[in-house]
């Protein structure tokens, strides 16, 4: 059953793979003589016909394929941005609450006089604000921090805490800010996602800086020990999600990170996995 696609362009591949696979077969029977006889193939002009037709075959398979790939990545960057954009009206609405709900409590606060328990108030929301805050006030682009912010809410709405150390101060200023946002979106919803799946509460992201090299993890627990998967995990239409869904995510991924002389590793410990980053600093 597990080689049973259970998407239709996983459908398309596995045809495609099928046809492939025979005509390769026919070009090595219209290469080599044996005593091997068809019946359906009674001359070189069948053989040749027939190998035609496959490979028209392939290539509407292919096309097809290449189709749903492309509109289903057109349909997540579409999702992603209607997510982002719903995710930025909710925040921006939280704030509005909060603003006012801390507004009326210090009016009421003033209103009786209390000056020392208004002063106390204002001292708790400032040392939250920075608590919050800190960990990505560092991060120097204003689209990247807002990317990791609204990941950060994202995951908070389904129970799961997402904490950053970010100490590298370069944090790869020469690098196409758009593939690193790719980058870093993907792995983030993939770890949301496995984080959901595993009922795990946790996401860490560190973002390092060593030498002449920049190091970027991304660690979460998965449903399941992922080890075997590994010589896969960046091939195109592989994935490890529970609903068969995806598998185009992280080979972006690698190629956008190869494009930018990086490396990525993934380190696993039972469930535990850990997406290592590895790029050099001008």
């Amino acid at each position: 059953m597990r080689f049973i696609p259970k998407t239709v362009d996983k459908v398309y591949l596995m045809l495609l793979y099928i046809v492939g696979f025979l005509e390769f077969v026919l070009m090595i029977r219209s290469i080599i003589k044996t005593e091997f006889k068809l019946e359906l193939i009674e001359s070189i002009w069948n053989l040749h016909l027939l190998m035609l037709f496959l490979f028209i075959l392939m290539v509407v398979l292919f096309y097809r394929y290449l189709v749903l790939t492309v509109g289903k990545t057109v349909g997540k960057t579409q999702a992603l941005y209607d997510n982002t954009k719903n995710l930025l009206e909710t925040m921006a609405n939280e704030t509005l609450l909060k603003s006012n709900r801390h507004f009326n409590e210090i009016n009421n606060l003033l209103a009786n006089g209390q000056v020392i328990e208004t002063s106390n108030y204002l001292s708790k929301l400032v040392d939250l604000n920075e608590n919050h805050e800190s960990s990505l006030s560092s991060v120097a682009n204003p689209a990247l921090a807002y990317l990791l912010s609204s990941k950060a809410h994202e995951a908070k709405t389904k129970g799961i805490t997402i904490s950053y150390e970010i100490s590298s101060k370069a944090q790869l200023k020469h690098m196409n800010v758009k593939d690193l946002i790719v980058i870093l979106g993907n792995l983030l919803d993939n770890a949301i996602q496995a984080s959901v799946e595993n009922d795990s509460e946790s996401i860490k992201v560190t973002w390092l800086q060593e030498n002449n090299q920049e190091v970027l993890t991304v660690e979460n627990y998965s449903r399941a020990d992922i080890k075997d998967a590994l010589p896969r995990l960046f091939e195109v239409g592989y994935t490890t999600k529970k609903d068969g869904g995806g598998g185009n995510g992280l080979p972006i991924v690698k190629k956008l990170i190869t494009k930018n002389h990086g490396q990525i590793h993934v380190v696993t410990d039972k469930k535990l996995v850990r997406f290592i980053i590895v790029m050099k600093s001008p």
